[in-house]
């Protein structure tokens, strides 16, 4: 790729250009996947939800609970997700992801960002065996506090640990949002990724789009 940049300082070699921070560019994750959703209809927004999560290869269970502030969860790892009927998401999932956008509670402003959330907990092996290896029950804390300076530009509910931060990049990115080369950084490192420059297989030249695990799996 080749840079068109602008040196604006001698003295401290700042320059202005049209790139981007190395991290964003690592990342596609454009989401094809819709649904509709009803207003004052929980019925048919769980069943919808319900579908979306089955192609995605998850198991479903259904509860109902309404003095649970849990909308959804999940166990790390395991593909299987239960949806809490009982909250009051389900009877107006715009509104509410709207609601929980603007406060800057969740990082994202679409419904879809909530089940994403918990496909990323479902795929999260990575922190899931760093969990057994550490023979802990609970997510770790975050043990830097810069990191939970950067963990808030996603969301608030993104600065409770690492794991929370992965789902919450996770759904972000999938609903449209993009983040800055610290954001991305921490995730690729919260999440297990190890994006290196490496030498591609295939052209046997350097190729930044690709991690060090991509490179071994082809």
């Amino acid at each position: 790729m080749i840079f068109k940049m602008k040196k604006i300082s001698g003295e401290k070699n700042l320059y202005r250009g049209n790139f981007r921070p190395l991290y964003t560019m690592n990342v596609n994750m454009k989401c094809n996947q819709t649904i509709t959703w009803y207003k004052n209809d929980p019925d048919k927004n769980i069943e919808n939800a319900k579908i979306f999560l089955e192609q995605n290869n998850i198991e479903v269970i259904i509860v109902e609970d309404n003095t649970c502030s849990i909308r959804a969860t999940c166990s790390l790892g395991v593909p299987k997700v239960f949806l809490n009927k009982g909250h009051r998401f389900w009877y107006d999932p715009r509104q509410v992801s709207l609601e929980s956008r603007r406060s800057g509670y969740m990082s994202s402003s679409n419904p879809l960002g909530i089940l994403y959330h918990e496909i990323a907990h479902t795929k999260d092996k990575y922190n899931r065996l760093r969990l057994m290896r550490d023979n802990k029950q609970r997510a770790s804390k975050w043990q830097i506090e810069e990191n939970i300076k950067i963990a808030r530009r996603v969301s608030e509910y993104a600065t409770r640990n690492p794991i929370e931060f992965v789902a919450e990049v996770y759904a972000a990115l999938k609903t449209g949002r993009r983040f800055d080369y610290q954001v991305m950084k921490l995730y690729n490192q919260e999440s297990g990724k190890n994006y290196q420059r490496v030498k591609s297989f295939n052209s046997g030249k350097l190729d930044s789009t690709h991690s060090t695990v991509d490179a071994i799996n082809r």
